[in-house]
């Protein structure tokens, strides 16, 4: 459980996260803001395309306030000089494996984000570090 999260950018691929990149985004997620919202998984399925050889398999979510915070979170990152994903598939990942599965509609599995955080996933050994968390205030909306 400790491990399960909704992916909202890709930063690298690093063994020892790099201390420009750290605090580039640090200084990032400081300057987005925005209030808590519902998130709903509503579908299972794969990601990747068939060359892939680990495909996440996926739960996929819906919400224009995690979209919003997407964009937002992009902007920031681009000004303090990181590159940031411009295509967005709002997912949360369960595992990976070799077979890919069309999406399939599943009973939707609600909750309330109330914060987003840097996460760095120690590279190759399935362990997450939370770095830095920032709550989602309601008096931001």
């Amino acid at each position: 459980m400790e491990r399960l999260h909704v992916s909202l950018h890709h930063l690298g691929d690093f063994k020892h996260l790099p201390s420009g990149i750290l605090h580039a985004a640090r200084r990032a997620g400081e300057a987005v803001s925005a209030g808590p919202f519902e998130i709903v998984l509503h579908a299972m399925g794969t990601l990747g395309d068939a060359r892939s050889r680990r495909r996440p398999l996926v739960l996929l979510a819906e919400s224009e306030p995690l979209r919003l915070l997407h964009r937002h979170l992009a902007a920031a990152v681009r000004r303090n000089g990181l590159k940031a994903a411009e295509r967005f598939t709002p997912h949360m990942t369960l595992s990976y494996g070799r077979q890919a599965f069309t999406a399939r509609p599943i009973v939707p599995i609600r909750f309330v984000a109330e914060a987003f955080c840097l996460v760095h996933s120690e590279l190759g050994l399935g362990r997450y570090r939370v770095l830095e968390r920032w709550p989602l205030d309601a008096s931001s909306r």
